[in-house]
């Protein structure tokens, strides 16, 4: 994981968030459930082809769903970010990216 200034993902995360960025190789599966716990929560959007969506998946911890993940393809990026004990999280950039073939 590289950490990365917050100023170059500007365009992707709101203000007043510290930032870490995340990149891995396509396809990547990325779980993004959400519960309130200790003050804790987590809101997860994705960007795809310019739009942006909210990906959360809201889940009761006693009875969670069986997937809460979902498959990002190169070129998605996966923007998380929430409150932690009741203040702003560090909000982390997952971008999937092309994975690269060794020439032969």
């Amino acid at each position: 994981m590289n950490i990365e200034s917050a100023n170059d993902h500007r365009a992707v995360l709101p203000a007043g968030y510290r930032v870490i960025v995340a990149r891995y190789p396509a396809p990547y599966k990325a779980n993004v459930r959400s519960y309130w716990d200790g003050g804790s929560c987590s809101y997860y959007t994705l960007i795809r082809g310019g739009g942006q969506f909210n990906v959360t998946k809201p889940v009761n911890p006693l009875h969670p769903p069986a997937d809460t993940s979902i498959e990002l393809q190169a070129g998605d990026v996966l923007v998380q970010t929430g409150i932690f004990c009741g203040k702003k999280a560090t909000a982390i950039i997952t971008y999937v990216e092309t994975p690269v073939v060794p020439a032969v």
